[in-house]
């Protein structure tokens, strides 16, 4: 037989004794493979997006039962504790707030929280009467407590807290979750900042400071509900202010008090001795009254150019007032609603 020949059968052999070893390999890769895809297809349980918020502090079992009782997992999820061990998230766990969209692949759903790509939280500012109310509206939002946030306020070295509203818009904003309380008041400034360099012109022909525009804001608001009423309403506290003449707004006698359930002002609540009784002080009150909404601030950079100086509820109780330019018409205006509070008894 020739030595080709020889060579050639001796390697046809060779394979042969090692077909065995092949097909085990083979059959490992093919069984990694089933294991991968099985993996790779898992996705969450979850038919809607569900919202999910991890603490500082919070461990591997924590969230995973948090995803269970939130049904994004099952109980027999082998794939997340697979996915976790593989990205090692139980050392890196990140707190936030997360929103799982519903069928999300597992192993994105993992990638995700050890990332902390977190998803943003709306909070709605809108006009409330106190920085302790605003605290406590914020942290009903955020992770922050509104002891932190408080805290935060009075580190600023206000005279009032309330001074913290001129650094406050109204509005919709988006923050993480976990904002620490000093980025959180940082943000609103700086938006606040960026609405009064728009509005510059506005607030110059008010003739009052930023602050002072707020605090006049604050009172209009506190007025009435009415947006078509309030250009006209700021319009009458600047003309008595440019006149010198004492503001007389019954909010902030209110807000002196300390009772903002009192519906009708009496002469004992006009003796009340502070600085925000425009009553007894000339000028404006020193702080805000309240965190003046949107459309109460555009009132007093927008306001009504007028000759009235006295306005008061009209009688019907619409929500409406009655303007005057004289003393004398505000004087009858005034009878015509005592008259109605009376009727209906109110005190």
């Amino acid at each position: 037989m020739k030595k080709n020949s020889l060579t050639t059968i001796s390697k046809i052999q060779e394979k042969i004794r090692l077909k065995p070893k092949y097909i085990i390999v083979l059959g490992c890769v093919a069984l990694i493979c089933i294991c991968l895809i099985t993996l790779l297809s898992s996705k969450t349980d979850n038919m809607q997006a569900k919202d999910i918020y991890i603490y500082p502090g919070d461990k591997y079992v924590n969230i995973k039962q948090t995803l269970q009782n939130e049904g994004i997992i099952s109980s027999k999820n082998t794939s997340f504790a697979a996915y976790c061990k593989l990205l090692s998230y139980d050392r890196h766990i990140k707190a936030g707030h997360y929103v799982i969209k519903p069928k999300t692949s597992v192993f994105r759903m993992v990638r995700k929280l050890k990332n902390g790509n977190q998803t943003p939280v709306n909070v709605v500012i809108n006009s409330v009467r106190t920085a302790e109310d605003f605290s406590k509206k914020a942290a009903s939002l955020l992770m922050m407590t509104e002891d932190e946030l408080m805290a935060e306020i009075k580190a600023k070295g206000y005279q009032y807290d309330n001074d913290v509203f001129e650094f406050v818009i109204p509005d919709t904003y988006q923050f993480y979750w976990n904002v620490s309380p000093k980025k959180f008041l940082e943000r609103l400034k700086s938006e606040s900042d960026r609405f009064w360099t728009d509005n510059k012109q506005k607030a110059k022909l008010t003739q009052l400071t930023r602050k002072e525009i707020v605090i006049l804001a604050s009172i209009v608001n506190e007025e009435t509900n009415k947006n078509d009423e309030k250009p006209v309403i700021a319009g009458v506290y600047l003309n008595r202010l440019h006149k010198g003449m004492m503001l007389q707004a019954d909010p902030t006698v209110r807000f002196a008090v300390g009772d903002f359930t009192v519906k009708r002002i009496t002469a004992q609540h006009l003796k009340t001795e502070s600085p925000f009784n425009t009553y007894k002080n000339l000028g404006l009150p020193p702080s805000p009254i309240c965190l003046p909404s949107l459309s109460s601030i555009n009132a007093v950079l927008k306001y009504k150019k007028h000759d009235y100086l006295y306005f008061c509820a009209k009688e019907d109780f619409s929500g409406y007032h009655n303007f005057a330019a004289t003393d004398k018409e505000h004087i009858q205006n005034a009878i015509r609603y005592r008259k109605a509070l009376n009727a209906r008894g109110i005190k």
